[in-house]
């Protein structure tokens, strides 16, 4: 595993050979401190049988986790029930860990495009604006039957995050006709086909970010 150093030429990643964090606790471990260890994970467990992974996105997304999701779940069951469970596509601690899954991709692009970044405005807080109360216990809930959903997106040639990201613009909208504060739709895509890193586990994560336009809506839905 590794840690942050840095020196007169900035930050970078150096081998961290401390022990990786792993405690009965609930609280959330400080990570890249004395807490951790100086790591960019750790794993908790509790007395109601969860077991809490934290972990710092520079190291680990979405899709990378789940591998170390897997690896824990296999060794659980197998220790758990004394079974003998099927080895594929599960990481083992004595497996070894390819290039490809700890490479930086982005090393390998050229021509990057660097937009000039502007002053992010303030976004419209649904919570705020309907004076909501319990504020951070409220769920909202939209239930759409899922080949439904499919059959529809495909036929106006979008994708299920552009859809969805419009259909809440348009449900914040609504109830917030008055509003003055910009409704922002943020959609995260995984870049591994784009950088042709399939096998990669770092996080490579990209997006869009854009203001909600009532025109964008109508172009969607027609």
């Amino acid at each position: 595993m590794c840690r942050i150093k840095k020196d007169e030429n900035g930050y970078y990643f150096i081998k961290n050979n401390r022990e990786i964090i792993l405690e009965h606790i609930s609280k959330d471990i400080t990570l890249n401190s004395n807490e951790s260890n100086f790591h960019f994970i750790s794993f908790q467990y509790n007395d109601d049988n969860y077991i809490i992974i934290n972990f710092v996105h520079a190291i680990i997304d979405g899709k990378g986790v789940c591998e170390v999701i897997k690896t824990l779940l296999y060794y659980f069951i197998s220790n758990a029930y004394n079974v003998e469970l099927s080895k594929e596509n599960i990481r083992l601690v004595e497996d070894e860990i390819k290039e490809e899954e700890f490479n930086d991709s982005l090393l390998n692009v050229i021509n990057t495009i660097n937009p000039a970044r502007t002053e992010t405005p303030s976004c419209l807080n649904v919570i705020q604006e309907s004076k909501l109360k319990n504020q951070n216990k409220v769920i909202y809930h939209l239930s759409i039957d899922e080949k439904e959903l499919m059959d529809y997106v495909k036929s106006i040639k979008a994708t299920p995050g552009t859809l969805m990201a419009i259909l809440l613009s348009k449900a914040i909208k609504k109830e917030n006709i008055n509003s003055e504060h910009i409704i922002r739709i943020n959609i995260c895509c995984d870049l591994r086909k784009l950088l042709n890193a399939p096998l990669a586990h770092q996080y490579l994560v990209g997006g869009i970010v854009f203001d909600y336009d009532e025109k964008l809506a109508i172009i969607i839905f027609l």
